[in-house]
């Protein structure tokens, strides 16, 4: 496994946009930055963004224009390399074995999580359940902080 290669999940770039829990908000705002600023290598995909737009058009009612504004802002962040090359039989495999959303099964088949390759930033607890590796932005902030 690769702690210094990470994989991020919606719910990272949820808590930058919606702002709903000012600590979780703000740690994932500085994660971003990090990637921004070349500090970690980040990673994610096209299925985490679908996500994002699903989430903030049904869930939080914004306008698409301004959902339109968040995930062009997403895959400009210097540094974020997307990358979708989930296996399908891998996701269903997944999902059919553990009790979790479908949408998490496609995540967490994705290479780079499935070969060790990289840990999933995330706040979802059912990667646990996956074995995935978990971690949250706090800790590889104060990785970085600790040098």
């Amino acid at each position: 496994m690769n702690g210094d290669n990470y994989f991020l999940d919606t719910n990272i770039f949820l808590r930058a946009i919606v702002q709903d829990d000012a600590a979780k908000s703000r740690d994932c705002e500085e994660l971003l930055k990090c990637v921004r600023d070349g500090l970690i290598s980040a990673h994610s995909s096209m299925i985490v963004l679908a996500e994002v737009v699903w989430t903030c058009l049904g869930n939080y009612a914004f306008s698409k224009p301004d959902v339109v504004a968040f995930t062009r802002g997403i895959v400009s962040i210097p540094n974020l390399k997307f990358s979708d090359q989930t296996s399908p039989l891998v996701a269903i495999g997944l999902f059919e074995k553990h009790s979790i959303k479908f949408i998490d099964a496609v995540i967490a088949g994705h290479p780079l999580l499935q070969d060790g390759h990289a840990v999933i930033v995330s706040y979802d607890r059912d990667f646990d359940r996956l074995g995935i590796p978990r971690i949250e932005p706090k800790d590889i902030l104060k990785k970085i902080q600790q040098g």
